[in-house]
Formats: structure tokens, sequence, C-alpha cells
């Protein structure tokens, strides 16, 4: 790039410094991309305290201490209650056994 530059800033076109360095044009006369750093956002509908320790409270009730989340997953709606997916259900579990160790 450095040299596509300076062959450019010497009147020569795009086109051909692009040709001369080997590069295509539209990656030459590119922007570079600057990182924004910033603070990572919290997504507006991540579970709280309260509802982790609901999902505690279900996973380890004496009706489902013995099943996996997917099989909790599917008897709950079938009870009238629906908490949260699958995936989230794992994810609080995991989250927990990694406080643990």
């Amino acid at each position: 790039m450095i040299a596509y530059r300076e062959l450019a800033s010497r009147g020569i076109s795009t086109r051909v410094a692009a040709d001369l360095v080997g590069i295509p044009r539209a990656t030459a006369t590119r922007k570079p991309r600057i990182p924004v750093a910033g603070p990572a956002s919290i997504p507006a509908n991540k579970i709280g305290s309260v509802d982790r320790r609901q999902i505690f409270d279900i996973v380890n009730s004496e009706s489902f201490v013995d099943l996996p989340p997917i099989q909790i997953y599917a008897q709950l709606p079938a009870a009238g209650t629906y908490l949260y997916s699958i995936s989230t259900m794992y994810r609080v579990l995991n989250e927990n056994q990694r406080n643990i160790c």
C-alpha cells in the first residue's frame, strides 16, 4: 500500500498505480477502518438475578431435578408455564457452574 500511495502522490493515475503494484484499485482507494473502542452494550433482553433465581428454583425443584433443560422446557408449556428458551436455561446453568468451581 505504501508503494501505491507513493505512486499516486507523484501524479500517476490510481488505475495505473494499482496495476503497477498488483492490487485492485478498489482495495487501494478504500479508507482504512478505524476500530471504535467503547463499552460493550448490555442487551435489552438480558435476564436479571431474579429471573436467574427463578430458573434455578424450577430446575432444582423436586419434579425436575433429574431432568435436562430440554425435557424441562418440553414439560413446562404443557403445565401452562413458559419461562425462557432452552439455550437460556443452559447458559444460566453453565454460568452458575463456572462461578461454583
